[in-house]
């Protein structure tokens, strides 16, 4: 698949994506309303705390249990409808989500340490050859690097959302051939996706900010 097929494919998928996730609005807002509300309790706990370890203990939690309940939940109503979750309003924690969950934990952990290697080693080459590299070359290169990897990788998350038997070698070997498809949905997108909606999230805090310190 070349690199123009690939954005179209891209494009395709965006666009299902968010019909899928359209049509299935009014029960996504049910069964994320907890988990949604729970994620800004807790940033604003984060913001005004001043124990580093209470904070990294409600980042923790926030990334490794609302994080995952958000996407195992949301994987599930696109792809299998809105029968395959609970009926209560707060899903409970499963065999299933903790598989979704160490997937996630390991992923971050091999990224992160393979990009900290290819660092180490280019500033290890660039003082051997005395090579004047900008700095900025040793963390862009590593962490484009690291998200292909982790593109490639991606396929177990809802495969584990909707309890098909995968790994990251199989995601790996399934994603040979759509390289630049899968660094395009799952990198470069969300990225493009998040900038405005991030700045549009930190307006109620920082507002809120402004008035606590007024």
């Amino acid at each position: 698949m070349n690199f123009e097929e690939s954005i179209l494919a891209a494009k395709n998928i965006m666009l299902q994506a968010l019909k899928s996730i359209y049509v299935n609005k009014a029960i996504l807002s049910k069964k994320l309303l907890v988990y949604i509300v729970l994620n800004i309790i807790l940033g604003l706990i984060i913001l005004f705390n001043k124990n580093d370890v209470l904070s990294l203990i409600l980042k923790s939690f926030d990334y490794i249990f609302i994080h995952v309940m958000i996407a195992v939940i949301t994987h599930r109503i696109v792809l299998l409808g809105e029968e395959s979750v609970s009926n209560q309003a707060c899903v409970s924690w499963a065999e299933r989500e903790t598989g979704f969950a160490m997937y996630f934990i390991f992923s971050t952990i091999a990224v992160a340490g393979i990009c900290f290697a290819i660092t180490i080693f280019s500033a290890g080459i660039s003082r051997a050859f005395s090579l004047l590299l900008p700095e900025t070359f040793f963390y862009i290169i590593p962490l484009i690097l690291g998200l292909w990897i982790f593109s490639r990788l991606s396929l177990v998350f809802p495969a584990a959302a909707i309890d098909k038997e995968t790994s990251f070698g199989l995601s790996f070997q399934l994603t040979k051939n759509f390289q630049v498809l899968m660094f395009i949905v799952v990198v470069a997108l969300p990225i493009f996706l998040a900038i405005p909606t991030a700045l549009v999230s930190i307006l109620p805090v920082a507002l809120f900010s402004f008035f606590l310190n007024d």
